[in-house]
């Protein structure tokens, strides 16, 4: 599930809304954010007048008509240097998702392995130790014939818990900087 939503405002005051299940209204096999870019008349990346990112009880705003960043409501300044002019205001907006995966416990034949009324997993070792794992966990199911004694032999591989994942959302806009004539960036990055 996504942390943050984003709303679009386009300069003709139609506002697009992205939903839950981050699909494409207008190819099924792509996210929403595409619909951002061909689901609107015109050239969608000058027609964006305003891009809000909203979640966790807050709201991340980005202003492509003045350059302004806002923050629940509240202005805030980006770049600390002389003020600069910027046209042709562009949006930039990705997300990234980083997983890590969590090391997994390993049983080759265990004495026992059974599924609990609760949905927790519990495995006996050999030795006799209980290990008890929440439903939550991924279980792998193998058997496997040792190469050296030819012995069938079960192997059991769990992952105590689902992957952790951080997901990081950056926007903002790039045009040019009217005086240099050069590329002008500038995004912020919200976890």
């Amino acid at each position: 599930m996504l942390s943050y939503l984003f709303s679009v405002t386009y300069t003709d005051g139609t506002v697009f809304q992205q939903h839950y299940e981050d699909v494409s209204s207008v190819d099924a096999t792509r996210s929403s954010f595409f619909d951002v870019l061909y689901g609107h008349t015109g050239n969608p990346f000058t027609a964006i007048a305003l891009f809000t990112l909203t979640g966790k009880g807050k709201s991340y705003s980005v202003d492509l008509t003045d350059g302004s960043f806002t923050i629940n409501g509240e202005h805030i300044t980006v770049d600390q240097g002389e003020p600069v002019t910027v046209t042709n205001r562009k949006l930039i907006f990705f997300r990234v998702t980083d997983y890590e995966r969590t090391s997994p416990a390993v049983y080759i034949n265990p004495k026992k392995s059974e599924s609990l009324p609760t949905g927790e997993l519990q495995v006996t070792s050999l030795l006799g130790e209980k290990h008890l794992y929440p439903k939550t966990a991924e279980i792998e199911q193998k058997q496997q014939v040792n190469e050296e004694t030819g012995e069938e032999r079960t192997v059991y591989t769990v992952w105590p818990k689902p992957d952790i994942s951080t997901t990081r959302y950056r926007f903002g806009y790039e045009g040019t900087n009217a005086k240099t004539q050069k590329n002008y960036t500038q995004v912020i990055t919200i976890l």
